[in-house]
């Protein structure tokens, strides 16, 4: 059984790229503000100048590359998240279809008729081999039990 906090895990990744992506933008613009006001004012006195200046170059590189990197690290966590959807998605998919095969094959037997595994063509209870192809039914039950077997 799992618990609500491991479901829709790839939507919970993808949200959380979000919130990466708006928190790295934010705390370069931020950081880059505050250096350059501290840079400013370190220009004032001829001890600290270079380091003054320093300070605003850095400012000014700080909000495009720490949200250019915020950034692509979001894009990444959000196609991971993608990821996971697919898969779960695919999962989903395959334990329907399996269902779907194991029910045809029951199907199948239970009514007599029974469709050709090679062609799809639908033949009688009584037939032995499928008329439009010339697959023997034999064949064709045993390929689809070790189908519907390798899916589970």
């Amino acid at each position: 059984m799992h618990s609500v906090m491991y479901s829709n895990v790839g939507g919970k990744i993808k949200i959380f790229a979000q919130v990466v992506a708006w928190v790295g933008i934010i705390g370069s613009a931020i950081g880059g503000i505050y250096s350059i006001g501290t840079g400013f004012e370190m220009l004032d006195s001829p001890f600290t100048r270079s380091i003054g200046t320093g300070m605003v170059i850095l400012g000014l590189f700080l909000p495009i590359s720490g949200s250019l990197s915020s950034y692509v690290l979001s894009l990444f966590l959000y196609g991971f998240g993608e990821l996971i959807e697919n898969m779960s998605e695919t999962a989903r998919n395959t334990a329907n279809t399996t269902a779907s095969l194991e029910n045809e094959a029951t199907e199948i037997l239970e009514s007599g008729e029974w469709i050709c595994r090679t062609c799809r063509a639908k033949n009688y209870p009584g037939e032995s081999t499928c008329y439009a192809c010339k697959a023997k039914r034999d064949e064709i039950n045993a390929k689809i039990a070790e189908d519907v077997s390798h899916i589970s």
